[in-house]
């Protein structure tokens, strides 16, 4: 976590492939919230909005 209360990560993955990050509360339900070509920063602004927050990234079909 930032100092802005904001969660960074970087996703690196095979460069020029498009990646999708995912959210979960609960490690059951995921919501993409962004997809990208690798390498990338994710910033997640709306983190202290949630108690628990898991995020992953996938590769994109």
């Amino acid at each position: 976590m930032t100092a802005a209360g904001s969660f960074e990560f970087t996703v690196s993955g095979i460069s020029g492939a498009s990646y999708i990050i995912e959210t979960s509360t609960n490690l059951v339900n995921w919501a993409p919230v962004e997809t990208n070509a690798a390498p990338f920063l994710f910033l997640d602004a709306n983190v202290t909005q949630y108690a628990c927050r898991f995020f992953r990234a996938v590769r994109a079909p």
